[in-house]
C-alpha cells in the first residue's frame, strides 16, 4: 500500500512538472533559511557546555555604585581567588583566574628574530585544567603551569614561532626582558568558548613581573575569577556567604556600594551584562528574535504549499471522484494526498541539504562563525532533518488533504465541483497570516535599520568623522609614542594628532578618586580614560570653562585631569570655581583644569 502511495504521488509530480518545482523551491528555500538560522541558535546555546561538570563552573562577579548608578563588572581583584578557597574549603573545590592587562601591546620574541604581539595571552592558575575542559596535546596537565616562567601554547601558535621544531623546552622571550619556556601543547579552544586563547601562562610567573609580587590588594580588579563547586547545593550556600566575604576582606568604601555574585558558566555567552568582560559577548534577545523569525519562514512556506494545493483542488476534483466509485475510502485518499506532500517534503530537504553545502561558507562569513552541516556525522542534524520532513509534510498537506477527500463523487462526475465558501475563507485567511507575517518581519527589519542608521548618525558629543585609529599592537610604538606623534604632523593632512588608552566607545576602566574638600572623604568610583596631551582638540570636546591637556604645561602628566558636566555639578561645584578642584588617587592629588561637555563614552547599544 505504502510502495503504491509513493509511486502514485510520484508519477503526479512528474505529471505537474511545473506546479512540483514552484513547490519544491518554495519549501527548498524556507528550509534553508530555517536550518541556517537554526544551526546558528544552537551554536549559541552550545557555548561552554562542553567541559565536564560545567554545571557546576561559576564566574565571580561584582555590582558597585558608580555616582548611584550601579555597574556590574566581570573582573575581580587578585586575591579573591585565594579567599574563597581558603574560606569555603567545603564549598569550592578549584578556583582559577585569568588575567591579561596590556595584552593589546604584549610582545613575544623567540631568538631575538621573531616578534609578535600576543592579544589572546593570559596568566592563569595550575588548576586551570581541573575547572575546564581544555586538554593538552603535549605536556603534563598537573605541572605545565605550575612553575614561575612556564607557559602552555596552541599548536598553531607554537608552529608561528618555532616552525617544526620540537616546542616543548624552547625558550620565549616576554616583552624582552623575562625568560618563559614551553611546557606544554593544548588543544585549539573550540569555536562555541566564551573566550578564546592561544597561549596560557603561569600565574606564579608575575612574581618574577611585579617588585612586590603578585598584588594583594582588594582595589585593583584586573582579573576573571572562575570556580568549580563541589555540588549542586554549593551554589546557594555560598551565594550566602558573599556578604560575609566582602566585610572581612574588602575596604571599607566598599562595603556599602559593592555586591559580590555569581554567575553560571553557561550564562556567560547569552546572558551577561557585565562591563570589563574577557571577551565580547552575545544576548539571549538575539536567539529568541531568531528562533521566531526561523518559525516564520517556515510557516510562511507551508502555507503557501498549502495554497497552492488546494488552488489546484479542481484539477484533482475529477480523480478523487473517481477514486471513490472505484471504491478508495476516504482515509486512502487522504493517506495518498498526504504521501505527495510528504514527497515534496522529503525531496525538499534533500535540496536544502545540497544548498546549504554551497551557501554556507558565505553564511560563516556574514556571522564570524565557523558552523558546520554534516548530517552524517551529526545525529541531532539528521533527527532535525527528519523532524522537518515530517513537519512540513504534515502540516502542508493535511488540510489539501482532508480537504480534496471530502469531494462528493457524483457531483464531482458531474462536473459540479465547487471549492465552497468555507474553503475560500480559509485560504483568504492563510494568505492574510502569510501577509501579516512578512509584514512584521518586513517592519522588524526597517525598525532595525533605523535604529542602526541613528546610531551611525547620532550626536556623540566628539568628533567622529575624519578621526582615524591607529590600534598599536607594538610596545615600541607605546614607548615612542612622542616621535610616532611627530612623523604623523609632518603630513600636511594631519591637522591632529593624540593618543588614549581606548577608543571612545570601547573598553573603558574604572578608577578610584577622592574628592578633596567635599566634606565626602570616602573615596568614590568614576569611569575614567588615560589620555595624552591635545586628546579635546583632537576630538572637537566642547570645553566649558579651562583647558584640555598639553605638553606646554609640565604638570599635566600627572598633577592634572578633566572632568565632565555630570561630574562637575555632582560635586556641587559650578564653572567659576570648578578649576583648581582637586581630587586624591592614592597619596597623590591632581588638580581640575578643564570640565568639558558631557559625550557618550560607551555605546549607544
Amino acid at each position: 500500500m505504502l510502495s503504491n502511495y509513493l509511486k502514485i504521488a510520484f508519477r503526479n509530480l512528474l505529471r505537474n512538472a511545473g506546479y512540483s518545482v514552484i513547490n519544491i523551491l518554495g519549501l527548498t528555500i524556507g528550509v534553508v533559511c530555517t536550518l541556517l538560522i537554526l544551526i546558528y541558535v544552537f551554536d549559541e546555546l552550545s557555548y561552554d557546555r562542553y567541559h565536564p561538570q560545567s554545571d557546576l563552573v561559576y564566574r565571580v562577579v561584582q555590582e558597585s555604585k558608580v555616582d548611584g548608578v550601579g555597574e556590574p563588572s566581570a573582573a575581580q581583584p587578585f586575591p579573591l581567588r585565594d579567599a574563597l578557597l581558603n574560606d569555603y574549603p567545603d564549598l569550592v573545590e578549584s578556583a582559577v583566574r585569568f588575567f591579561n592587562l596590556r595584552a593589546y601591546k604584549l610582545t613575544l620574541s623567540y631568538n631575538n628574530e621573531y616578534h609578535f604581539n600576543e592579544r589572546r595571552f593570559f596568566f592563569t592558575d595550575p588548576e586551570v585544567f581541573r575547572v575546564f575542559g581544555f586538554r593538552l596535546e603535549e605536556g603534563d596537565e598537573r605541572t605545565a603551569l605550575a612553575n614561575p616562567n612556564s607557559l602552555v601554547m596552541t599548536r598553531e601558535t607554537a608552529r608561528k614561532y618555532f616552525g617544526d621544531v620540537q616546542p616543548i623546552g624552547q625558550i620565549l622571550r616576554f616583552e624582552g626582558r623575562l625568560e618563559m619556556q614551553v611546557t606544554g601543547i593544548m588543544e585549539e579552544f573550540p569555536e562555541n568558548t566564551h573566550f578564546q586563547a592561544d597561549i596560557l601562562a603561569s600565574m606564579a610567573t608575575l612574581n618574577n613581573l611585579y617588585a612586590n609580587g603578585i598584588p594583594t590588594d582588594w582595589f585593583f580588579n584586573p582579573c576573571w575569577t572562575y570556580i568549580k563547586l563541589t555540588g549542586e547545593d554549593a551554589a546557594g550556600n555560598l551565594m550566602a556567604q558573599m556578604d560575609i566575604l566582602t566585610d572581612k576582606y574588602y575596604p571599607e568604601s566598599f562595603k556599602t556600594d559593592m555586591t559580590l555574585g555569581m554567575q553560571p558558566l553557561h550564562d556567560i555567552r547569552l546572558h551577561s551584562r557585565f562591563n570589563n568582560e574577557i571577551a565580547p559577548t552575545s544576548n539571549i534577545l538575539f536567539i529568541y528574535i531568531f528562533s521566531i523569525i526561523a518559525v516564520f519562514v517556515l510557516l510562511i512556506a507551508c502555507i503557501n504549499f498549502m495554497n497552492l494545493a488546494t488552488a489546484r483542488a479542481s484539477r484533482r476534483a475529477m480523480e478523487v471522484g473517481m477514486r471513490k466509485v472505484l471504491g478508495a475510502e476516504k482515509r486512502q485518499l487522504v493517506g495518498q494526498f498526504l504521501g505527495e506532500s510528504f514527497l515534496v517534503s522529503f525531496v525538499a530537504v534533500l535540496l536544502a541539504v545540497v544548498l546549504m553545502q554551497l551557501v554556507l561558507p558565505s553564511f560563516n562569513s556574514f556571522t564570524d562563525k565557523e558552523l558546520t552541516f554534516n548530517p552524517l556525522n551529526e545525529p541531532v542534524l539528521t533527527a532535525l532533518l527528519a523532524g522537518i520532513v515530517i513537519l512540513v509534510g504534515f502540516v502542508s498537506g493535511l488540510y489539501p488533504a482532508l480537504f480534496l477527500s471530502s469531494f462528493n463523487p457524483v457531483n464531482t462526475l458531474k462536473g459540479g465541483f465547487r471549492s465552497g465558501r468555507g474553503n475560500s475563507l480559509l485560504r483568504q485567511g492563510l494568505v492574510v497570516v502569510q501577509f501579516s507575517i512578512s509584514i512584521i518581519m518586513l517592519t522588524g527589519t526597517v525598525v532595525v535599520w533605523n535604529q542602526l542608521n541613528y546610531m551611525r548618525n547620532a550626536e556623540l558629543g566628539f568628533e567622529k568623522d575624519h578621526v582615524v585609529v591607529i590600534q598599536s599592537h607594538l610596545t615600541a610604538a607605546i614607548w615612542n609614542y612622542d616621535n610616532l606623534k611627530q612623523a604623523l604632523m609632518d603630513h600636511s593632512s594631519v591637522l591632529s594628532v593624540t593618543g588614549s588608552e581606548t577608543v571612545i566607545g570601547a573598553k573603558y576602566q574604572v578608577d578610584e578618586y577622592m574628592p578633596v574638600g567635599t566634606g565626602n572623604p570616602e573615596e568614590q568610583l568614576f569611569h575614567t580614560i588615560m589620555v595624552h596631551h591635545d586628546f579635546a582638540e583632537t576630538f572637537g570636546l566642547n570645553i566649558i570653562v579651562g583647558r584640555g591637556f598639553s605638553d606646554r604645561f609640565a604638570t599635566d602628566q600627572s598633577e592634572a585631569v578633566m572632568v565632565n558636566q555630570t561630574l562637575m555639578e555632582q560635586m556641587g561645584w559650578t564653572p567659576e570655581n570648578a578649576i583648581g578642584r582637586a581630587f586624591r588617587k592614592y597619596s597623590d592629588e591632581q588638580l581640575v583644569i578643564g570640565v568639558f561637555e558631557d559625550f557618550n563614552y560607551t555605546g549607544l547599544q
